[in-house]
């Protein structure tokens, strides 16, 4: 379960970013506007990311924690 969860996170981030930087690279702004919204969106996604890891990092570290003991090294 926990596996799962962390999947449909990380899926969810890297759809999140791969929106954000379609919807920058077709933007018909000049560049000076286009990097005042990269960094806009850079920091509104960093903080979106770090709720969702506050939210779930004890959901993620049981996960991590139980691959580890899966597969030892």
């Amino acid at each position: 379960m926990a596996k799962c969860t962390s999947k449909i996170i990380i899926a969810g981030i890297a759809g999140f970013a791969a929106g954000v930087a379609v919807g920058i690279l077709f933007a018909p702004d000049k560049g000076s506007k286009t990097r005042k919204k990269l960094k806009e969106n850079f920091f509104e996604f960093a903080a979106d990311l770090e709720k969702i890891l506050s939210e779930n990092s004890e959901e993620l570290k049981s996960s991590f924690n139980e691959e580890k003991v899966e597969h030892p090294d």
